[in-house]
């Protein structure tokens, strides 16, 4: 109950930006494992479905503080010699060595002016950056937990799709009146596209795909139940409700304008189209996910006579390939190339990025690369990537046995919608970097540990043909 009511209400305040309201959501995700503690203390192997999810976050945020403590010099040189160039030329500057010409011991006298190098260029972000990782842990932990039991994960989902409905009809709210404020506080950006309570349209367009995600789960749910029905209203009763919802949440998403956002969904549809498929082999429902896309945006469209559409064909492929945005793709890789192994730092990127930027550049400061795999290599190097590879690997693993094995259709239906999730992030993270929101992190962290958390069966068959046994935890 803890897990639902934050995730109705982490998207309210801005998304949860600001360090009261994020420091309030991880306050409330740290209170929902304290008080799940006695169950783990019982049943340790509860966990187990995340823990190399969750041992990957923490190793990230491991990286981050390890980052920002101070290191001998030669091991600096051993293992980012960008750092340690930038630290003995801190030292030179702040002495003056490099122009008197004194011959001083650079090494020595960076020492004395600003002590030992550091593998962060802001020790404070990314000690920022670890505890964010470490809370997202806990989600995972906290989650995995509330999914074994089918009303918990109920509750979740109905809080994040509800929390995403408010979205739409609070963004069309302000859409409509070309509103330059959000809970009453004046906010710059986009009036005339809908953005909820996040200042970025482009950013509710993340929580709306991965309502989207788990909307369409349960409509397939709804669809397996119905068809055991025999009158046709109650084939209706069990279909129509997340069809509508559905529709709302995808109308949404073609006002928020985002160009990436539509994207990911349709994407996302394809790939929970494709799932479907593939545990009997029923080859024909694999367009079923791209075919209710397409639908569902031409439903759209029709209503709403096009408008939501305008960013997407006004899109040329020389923006693509050669904006501003493309430009950042590259300078980025090369700022990877400057720092491979640990980074500039997890979550310096503002800083690192000043290094490479050419002057004149378009666009406003870039703060984030608009690209987070790219900024995930650039700031924490191959350690971070190999780090968030395995939990990432260990993650599908685990909910493609939930979706080939769950013990119910309401199990392999929540691994549907965290596989559509995953999916749709996925996409969209290669255009954008919402995923630094607490809100969204925390939503999509929540749905795939809820998922992970499903009950499976064993493929092995007792003596005499019984039903196959039930797995606790990993299985």
């Amino acid at each position: 109950m803890l897990l639902a009511a934050l995730a109705a209400w982490a998207p309210l305040p801005f998304a949860s930006v600001q360090p009261a309201a994020r420091t309030a959501l991880w306050v409330g995700v740290a209170l929902a494992l304290a008080l799940a503690a006695p169950a783990v203390a019982r049943r340790p192997g509860r966990l187990r479905p995340v823990a190399i999810p969750a041992l990957s976050l923490l190793g990230l945020a491991a990286l981050g503080v390890l980052q920002s403590l101070p290191w001998p010099p030669a091991l600096v040189r051993l293992l980012s010699p960008r750092h340690a160039e930038l630290w003995r030329r801190a030292g030179e500057l702040l002495t003056g060595a490099g122009l008197d010409g004194a011959g001083l011991n650079l090494e020595t006298s960076a020492n004395a002016v600003v002590g030992w190098p550091r593998l962060t260029l802001e020790a404070a972000a990314s000690r920022h950056t670890a505890l964010a990782c470490a809370a997202l842990a806990a989600v995972l932990l906290a989650a995995v937990l509330a999914g074994r039991q089918r009303r918990h994960r109920r509750w979740l989902a109905a809080a994040l799709v509800g929390g995403a409905l408010f979205q739409v009809l609070y963004g069309v709210r302000g859409w409509l009146a070309r509103a330059d404020h959000i809970w009453g506080v004046p906010v710059p950006g986009i009036a005339d596209r809908l953005r909820g309570t996040f200042v970025n349209p482009n950013h509710v367009a993340y929580l709306l795909e991965i309502a989207l995600a788990v909307t369409f789960a349960a409509a397939w749910w709804a669809l397996v139940h119905a068809r055991r029905e025999v009158s046709l209203e109650r084939r209706l009763l069990f279909v129509a409700p997340p069809a509508v919802v559905w529709l709302l949440l995808l109308t949404g998403l073609v006002l928020t304008g985002s160009r990436a956002g539509l994207l990911a969904a349709v994407a996302a549809a394809a790939v929970q189209g494709v799932l479907l498929a593939l545990p009997k082999r029923r080859w024909g429902l694999v367009p079923l996910g791209l075919a209710a896309a397409v639908l569902g945006l031409a439903l759209v469209a029709g209503l709403a006579s096009g408008r939501g559409f305008e960013r997407l064909t006004g899109t040329s492929l020389g923006e693509v390939t050669e904006g501003a945005r493309a430009q950042v793709a590259g300078l980025t890789l090369g700022l990877w190339w400057s720092y491979p192994v640990t980074g500039s730092g997890l979550g310096t990127f503002a800083d690192a990025f000043t290094t490479v930027e050419p002057a004149g550049m378009p666009g406003s400061a870039w703060t984030h690369a608009h690209n987070d795999y790219l900024e995930l290599a650039a700031t924490g190097g191959l350690l971070a990537l190999a780090l968030a590879a395995a939990g990432l690997l260990a993650l599908l693993s685990r909910l493609r046995r939930v979706l080939v094995a769950g013990r119910r259709s309401e199990d392999r239906a929540a691994a549907l919608a965290a596989c559509g999730a995953l999916a749709a992030v996925a996409v969209h993270e290669a255009f954008d970097f919402a995923l630094v929101l607490p809100a969204v992190s925390f939503a999509l962290a929540a749905v795939c540990a809820a998922a992970a958390g499903a009950r499976t069966l064993s493929p092995r068959r007792p003596s005499g043909g019984r039903r196959p046994v039930e797995v606790d935890g990993g299985g």
